[in-house]
Order: structure tokens, then sequence, then C-alpha cells
């Protein structure tokens, strides 16, 4: 990752554990490890030349960075679907960070029985059968 990511990453990061963050330890280690694989992808990105501009301080740079690395993270399976979806969510976060508002990249639709599936793991997860 380029120093200048680098940085921005880590006041993501120390930002991310401040008291009264609105998210729980595992949420934070979850957000933060998705945005360093975002970071990753970007610099990949801007050194083959798919991003103009710089994406962490300009708004049209980032719809550029969002198109241009996560376009391979696409896949049809659903639990594929869900976990871009994190990472989607995760970007916008970041960007939210940064004061460029979300990257509002468009959410991946997820069936209807992959709700249930989830629902019927968290129900067995609580051991209450």
């Amino acid at each position: 990752m380029p120093a200048a990511s680098t940085a921005v990453f880590d006041g993501y990061v120390a930002a991310k554990h401040l008291p009264g963050s609105p998210l729980d330890a595992d949420s934070v280690r979850d957000y933060c490890s998705r945005v360093r694989q975002y970071l990753a992808r970007l610099a990949v990105a801007v050194e083959a030349g798919a991003v103009d501009g710089d994406p962490l301080a300009e708004p049209a740079s980032m719809a550029t960075a969002r198109s241009a690395t996560t376009a391979p993270t696409r896949s049809p399976s659903p639990s594929a679907l869900s976990t871009v979806n994190a990472h989607l969510t995760a970007v916008d976060d970041f960007y939210r960070h940064l004061g460029l508002g979300p990257a509002n990249a468009k959410r991946h639709e997820l069936p209807k029985t992959m709700f249930r599936m989830q629902a019927l793991i968290r129900e067995s997860s609580r051991g209450d059968h």
C-alpha cells in the first residue's frame, strides 16, 4: 500500500477505535480489514492507470476507483454477493470518514432464501433447540 494510503488508513483505524464508535469490536475489525483490502486493490488500479485523479480526495475519482476495484469481486454465488455487499458497506463508511460521502455503490439483490438460511443458522447457533 502506498504511504499516502497507509496514512489515510491509519487515520480511519484510529477513528474507528475512538470511544463511542457505533460499531462493536468485531465490526471495526471487519471494516478495517475490508478497507485495507480495498486500498490494496486501489493501489493496483491506480498503478495500472485505471483511475484518474486522487480517489482519496476527489469525488469523481472515487466513483471511478470504486468501479475499477469492485468489478473483479463480482460472483454469481449468493454468499459471495453478500460478501461483496459487506465490502461495499465498509468502503462507503471509509469514504464518509474522508468527508467525501458514501461511494454509493449499488448493492446486489440477495435471494430471499439467503435470508431464511441466515435466520436458521443464527437460530441454531443460539442453542435454544
